[in-house]
């Protein structure tokens, strides 16, 4: 404001990188003969603040233990600290431990201070030298001693990109639903409906472009399968009425989101004469994905794994093969990620995701080892990439660590 100074002040911010270190180490300080603050007829009511030492010789306050009152030799309480908090993993960094006499005014009286590290701590339990020398105002001023210094060794779980670095292949499959229900290419209301010269941007390119550019750079070699369900033509060997289940829309794999997208569009193209049919079955095309994902995994010494993304407009006729085939699907390298386009309800497809309680089980008895399987209902998401983003790969990060976890399947090292 007018005629105020200009000058607020300043704050200082200290930034470091820290080293991934899961690493506790469980402290208790005791004290002796510290040096009394409160006169001839009171005693000091210690405490001990911990302080480690920035690469510029400042010191940053790491932890604070509580007060002891009216005592010059405090015993103060076991605790179990991180060490990455302490000394971000350098067990020789200097630390300082520094005495407060505590006033309820907030006004501390400085009681001394010894130059240390974790290291000397934990390496000093039991031995006399392990007594050391509080300095106050450059004299003496009593003693400080761990009386418990104990580390406690943990390693940091993996994460999915610590496995991806170490050349976990991730693997992409792609399934598009041809049954009658999406309505003919011809007709504008048609889900497939595909305008002049094949771009028509309906839902179906819509969620292969997207999604399939979400889940390309995750692909190491971006060459993917692409299949189609619910749908009869040449593929089936002249048995044009035979409705197929699981065919492939391109006779080897495809290069990138816009291999799928050409590949999509190029099935109705004359010469492929395919048709629309029903019903709508899940079973054989998770059944084809997960033995392609077992054969991708083999082939890269178990350091592969593979996602089967299914795009459908409406609710499954084979409820009971398709959980059996995903409860089997469970013991492989695979999730299913369900993409529902157009208005359908889906509920069946909730069911699927096995969110719930008890999981994905079967009348029969039989239940999923695991959750493999995500449904994002399109519409909510279209016109937000990034939502879309979040929502498709929600569980996909934890669902491929389940897995590996399981078989005992390590991050490969150099």
């Amino acid at each position: 404001k007018a005629g105020k100074s200009d000058d607020l002040g300043c704050v200082t911010l200290r930034a470091e990188e820290v080293c991934e270190c899961l690493d506790t180490v469980t402290l208790q300080f005791g004290g002796l003969k510290l040096a009394n603050k409160d006169g001839f007829f009171g005693k000091s009511d210690p405490f001990l603040q911990i302080k480690r030492c920035n690469e510029d010789g400042s010191y940053t306050l790491v932890h604070k233990t509580e007060v002891v009152m009216d005592n010059l030799s405090p015993n103060w309480k076991e605790e179990t600290l991180s060490v990455s908090m302490i000394c971000n993993n350098d067990y020789h960094r200097p630390l300082r431990l520094q005495v407060y006499d505590w006033d309820k005014d907030g006004s501390h009286d400085d009681m001394g201070f010894v130059d240390t590290s974790l290291a000397s701590l934990v390496a000093s339990i039991g031995r006399p030298e392990g007594r050391l020398k509080v300095l106050c105002n450059g004299k003496q001023a009593g003693q400080l001693y761990a009386k418990v210094a104990r580390v406690d060794k943990k390693e940091a779980e993996p994460t999915l990109a610590t496995y991806m670095s170490a050349g976990l292949q991730i693997s992409l499959m792609v399934a598009v639903d041809y049954t009658a229900s999406n309505g003919t290419t011809t007709d504008p209301a048609s889900l497939h409906f595909l305008g002049p010269n094949g771009s028509g941007g309906n839902q179906y390119q819509q969620a292969i472009e997207q999604i399939g550019g979400i889940l390309e750079p995750y692909d190491s070699d971006r060459k993917f399968p692409i299949w189609g369900y619910g749908g009869f033509g040449e593929f089936t060997k002249g048995e044009k009425k035979h409705t197929s289940h699981c065919f492939e829309l391109a006779g080897s794999e495809v290069v990138g989101a816009k291999g799928l997208l050409d590949a999509y569009s190029s099935s109705f193209e004359a010469d492929y004469a395919l048709c629309l049919s029903g019903p709508t079955n899940f079973a054989p095309v998770i059944l084809k994905a997960r033995e392609h994902a077992k054969a991708v995994a083999e082939a890269n010494g178990g350091q592969a794994y593979s996602v089967l993304l299914i795009i459908t407009d409406g609710e499954i006729t084979d409820m009971k093969d398709t959980k059996h085939a995903i409860i089997g699907a469970c013991e492989e390298p695979i999730s299913v990620i369900i993409v529902g386009v157009g208005n359908c309800e889906f509920k069946k497809m909730t069911i699927l995701d096995g969110d719930g309680e008890d999981g994905l089980t079967t009348k029969d008895g039989m239940k999923a080892s695991r959750d493999i399987v995500q449904f994002v209902p399109f519409r909510d998401f279209r016109d937000d990439k990034e939502k879309l983003a979040t929502a498709t790969l929600a569980e996909f990060p934890a669902q491929v660590i389940e897995y590996l976890k399981s078989k005992n399947i390590q991050p490969k090292k150099d």
